[in-house]
């Protein structure tokens, strides 16, 4: 019952040490919900498609992450040989920033071929993640100190609020200028390249501040066998359970973006500021869903009200099949709306 009795001015504020570094993170996050905007997504998948990438190209692009998803079982392991974590966490961050975003900028500058482009680029994004992974799992170890559970939920409906607001209102001024610029490819894809630069230095800024924070006293950690790591899970029917739901909510969101955005683009012809406008609007619609979810956690779990989100969002992924090229502007609209505001 305490945790409705929370206030923002309680979680976040600069007098107290906790509460200042919450407001560090809310930054961060914000500065990252900015470089993911304007470095994933449809500038990303325009930025390839400048270079004359086929969708399916993009596609082999999008799942080398998934497959460095798989050495999260050995970032435990590695973090635990480092005492204080501060500048091995930072290391990996930049140099995440750097693979990710500078390095795959310059790339198809300087290699033509496109099998050999591909390649490179798959590799390239499969290291960026490695780095990435490694750093999501420090920072998380070392940051969910500063935020007790009486205050998780507020962080969190806030934290989504900052991570949509601010970055919304700068990939729309990207998106407009991106339109203006469609009549003129070669202009339209230096812009792009120059939007991913500008997201490279807000990684940089993103590094400094998530180093900022006093670092705590982690705990110890054995390093299971990598048997267990397999045979144990597998062995636990509640959390396997889990783990389908969660397979579940991912393949729905994951397995057709790539090949989405090039079809709203490409064939529907929807415009970067159409595309964007939905994206930003969505954030103004938390304020009546807070409330209902922050209940909704309080009296069940996170696992219960997440299980609710995914009965409501997952359908309506079917209404993507209605969208076709004859649609009229308003029921376009009406139709990405319906299928973004529930996530």
């Amino acid at each position: 019952m305490q945790r409705h009795k929370m206030t923002l001015g309680q979680v976040f504020n600069f007098k107290d040490p906790n509460a200042r570094t919450r407001c560090i993170l809310i930054i961060s996050v914000a500065l990252e919900a900015m470089i993911n905007y304007i470095t994933t997504g449809v500038f990303w998948t325009e930025f390839l498609r400048g270079y004359h990438m086929q969708p399916e190209e993009i596609g082999i692009l999008a799942f080398s992450p998934f497959i460095a998803g798989l050495f999260v079982i050995f970032a435990p392991s590695l973090l635990t040989r480092f005492k204080k974590r501060r500048f091995v966490l930072a290391a990996c961050k930049i140099m995440y920033y750097v693979c990710s975003i500078f390095a795959l900028t310059l790339l198809p500058r300087l290699v033509t071929d496109a099998t050999t482009l591909l390649i490179c680029m798959s590799v390239l994004q499969f290291i960026a993640y490695v780095f990435n992974i490694i750093a999501v799992s420090g920072y998380a170890a070392w940051h969910v100190k500063f935020l007790p559970e009486r205050m998780r939920a507020h962080y969190m409906t806030f934290n989504q609020f900052s991570a949509a607001i601010l970055p919304g209102l700068l990939i729309m001024v990207a998106a407009v200028y991106a339109d203006k610029l469609a009549a003129m490819p070669s202009d339209q894809l230096v812009f792009l390249e120059w939007v991913r630069h500008f997201g490279f230095l807000l990684g940089v800024l993103d590094v400094v501040l998530l180093s900022l924070p006093r670092e705590v006293d982690y705990p110890v950690i054995h390093t299971p066998k990598f048997r267990d790591i397999i045979t144990v899970p597998l062995s636990n029917k509640k959390y396997m359970l889990v783990m389908i739901v969660v397979f579940a909510w991912q393949f729905s969101l994951y397995c057709h973006n790539t090949f989405l955005q090039v079809y709203l683009m490409d064939t529907i012809g929807i415009t970067y500021f159409l595309y964007c406008f939905i994206i930003f609007v969505y954030p103004f619609f938390f304020p009546f869903s807070m409330k209902f979810w922050q209940n909704r956690i309080a009296k069940t779990s996170w696992l219960r009200a997440f299980a609710i989100a995914l009965l409501i969002e997952s359908p309506l992924q079917l209404v993507y099949a209605l969208i076709r090229p004859d649609l009229a502007p308003w029921m376009l609209v009406t139709m990405l709306l319906c299928i973004r505001l529930p996530q």
